[in-house]
């Protein structure tokens, strides 16, 4: 009986440390987890900033253009209308 009283109380030491190794490896995963979230987010927050810096010098870019020739403008912008239309028309 003894020997069944140990084994028993080893059984429950057991179960309680594999508990305890449970929680400590899901708070572990928890971690790495929010960590890899937050890396991903600024990751994705530099690319769209990346990409905003991109598209605005792209339009100061065209500004510009615009500014220096304007009737050039004038004429490419009809034609691509023109163009878009008649296609669009078919």
């Amino acid at each position: 009986m003894a020997s069944s009283d140990a084994e028993l109380k080893a059984v429950k030491d057991d179960l309680s440390q594999l508990r305890e190794d449970v929680k400590t490896l899901t708070e572990s995963l928890q971690a790495t987890a929010k960590g890899r979230a937050a890396d991903a987010r600024a990751r994705v927050r530099q690319g769209v900033d990346q990409g905003k810096d991109q598209l605005l010098a792209a339009e100061q870019q065209a500004e510009a253009k615009i500014a220096e020739h304007p009737l050039q403008s004038v004429g490419i912008a009809f034609g691509v209308g023109f163009l878009i239309g008649r296609l669009a028309g078919r």
